[in-house]
This record gives C-alpha cells, structure tokens and sequence, in this order.
C-alpha cells in the first residue's frame, strides 16, 4: 500500500513539473521615454503596434510580453536584466525608439525562448511617427 501511494505521489509531482515547463506567461511593462525638441519619432518594433496620439510630451510604450515556454520567474528574471527596456537615441530631430536587448537569442534549458510582443504607443500629438514598412500597425489620432 505504502509503495502504491508513493508512486501516486511521484506521477503526481512529474505531472506537475511538466506542466510548469509548458506553461506560457504574460506580463504588460509600461515605461516612459522623453522625444526632447525631435520633430518625428521612428519605432522599431517586432509585432502588433498600436499608436495613440495623447497631450502629454512624454511617449509611454505599453509593452505585453508572452513567453510559450518558460515560467513566470525567468520572465520576471529578464524584466529585472532589462531585455524589454526600450532606448530611444536622437538622430538629427528623428527619435529612433527599438528594444537593442531583443538582438540577442536567449536559450533555457537548452531551448531558445519563443517570445511575442504587442504594443501599444502613445505619442505626443504633434509628433510625425515613422514604422518599418513590415510591422502591423494602427494609428488612433
């Protein structure tokens, strides 16, 4: 009886610890980057974006992350090591935003980490917004 019950209990915790492995995460950042006195600002983004022009002089980028196979502490782990922290870098009145960290490949467990992203971006109005041809994209004025 006691040997059935321990068995139970091990088919029970691998159980468990597959599904833990299999799991997707989501997590949704939100951060602020200043334009200065830019006249246009280009974005450099993988995945659906959406842009909102707003009165404030600031662009806040609402980032929503998913991880398709890893758990909510490596997510936490790279939010805190700054993969999803996007940069934006003046370029002759162009603010030129992108997220440089995402260049590099990150492999858990042996596995590379499938990753997608969505955006929401709001900008200050007045402010000429530039995509890549390729990215999905919506603009609310």
């Amino acid at each position: 009886m006691k040997g059935r019950i321990y068995t139970l209990a091990l088919l029970m915790m691998f159980g468990a610890a597959t599904q833990l492995q299999a799991q997707e995460v989501e997590k949704t950042l939100v951060q602020s980057l200043n334009p200065g006195t830019n006249y246009a600002v280009s974005f450099d983004m993988s995945g659906p974006v959406e842009i909102i022009e707003w009165n404030d002089p600031v662009i806040r980028i609402q980032t929503t992350i998913r991880l398709h196979n890893a758990t909510d502490t490596i997510l936490r782990s790279l939010v805190q090591a700054g993969r999803y922290s996007p940069k934006g870098v003046s370029n002759e009145g162009l603010y030129e935003v992108s997220i440089p960290a995402l260049a590099k490949q990150v492999t858990v467990g042996g596995q590379e980490l499938q990753e997608s992203f969505s955006y929401i971006i709001y900008v200050p109005r007045g402010l000429d917004v530039e995509l890549p041809e390729e990215a999905a994209a919506s603009y609310k004025r």
